[in-house]
């Protein structure tokens, strides 16, 4: 209930998304990822990332963190009203990039954190968009996920894999 409560709440009250940035690029260990402002695609060290990730409305880099030899970055693909967010973590190393999925509950208050036993771990609040019910809204505004990225490819959402 809290979380519905606090996102709900008028006023100075409520819940901000706690990121380091909306950066379109950063340089890394391994180069410089960046955003192309026309298709907003996701390049590294110049060349679009494979498979290809594009922004819908707009692509940033949200977080950077130094995992042992690796960089992982943190992306926000912003939507529209349906679906205000989707995520996806690019792990870059000596080796090459990982890429997940793209994740999330649509919601773009998200809590990311860093732990180099855990991983990267997101966690957001539940998302119904403004054409579902108020019950719907209501219901999603009180739940949580949590999702977690390993650093060998695999990411979790509430300790199932996500495909």
């Amino acid at each position: 209930m809290g979380w519905y409560e606090i996102t709900k709440a008028l006023g100075p009250i409520g819940v901000e998304t706690l990121v380091h940035g909306y950066e379109s690029a950063v340089k890394t260990r391994f180069g410089t990822v960046s955003v192309r402002d026309d298709d907003k695609a996701l390049l590294f060290k110049g060349k679009p990332v494979q498979p290809a990730i594009e922004g819908n409305s707009n692509l940033h880099i949200v977080a950077r963190y130094e995992w042992g030899a690796d960089d992982v970055l943190l992306l926000q693909d912003t939507g529209g009203s349906a679906c205000l967010a989707q995520f996806r973590i690019v792990q870059l190393s000596a080796k090459g990039l990982k890429i997940s999925p793209a994740f999330g509950t649509c919601s773009d208050l998200i809590y990311p954190s860093f732990d180099a036993k855990a991983g990267v771990t997101v966690t957001m609040v539940g998302f119904a968009g403004p054409f579902d019910s108020a019950a719907a809204q209501k219901k999603a505004g009180m739940s949580k996920a949590v999702y977690r990225w390993d650093g060998k490819g695999t990411l979790m959402e509430n300790g199932l894999v996500v495909r």
